[in-house]
């Protein structure tokens, strides 16, 4: 069986990122959401579940093209 590469591994430690840290990133101009994987680091899912919390708190809008901003 052939070894994925280490971008394509699974790492549940990275799912664990702070809403209030992707917060502090976003402003009231649009941003893409690869933007903020790429700035915080850590995997699409744990970026899109900290958008996800921070929409149901009513603090994030989004926009065409996959863009967020704060609400």
């Amino acid at each position: 069986m052939q070894e994925l590469p280490e971008h394509f591994v699974y790492d549940d430690a990275d799912q664990d990122l702070p809403a209030d840290e992707v917060a502090a990133i976003l402003s009231s101009a649009p941003v893409a959401v690869d933007e903020l994987v790429r700035q915080t680091g850590t995997t699409p899912g744990a970026v899109q579940m900290a958008l996800l919390e921070l929409e149901i708190a009513g603090r994030l809008e989004r926009h065409a093209g996959g863009r967020v901003s704060l609400a």
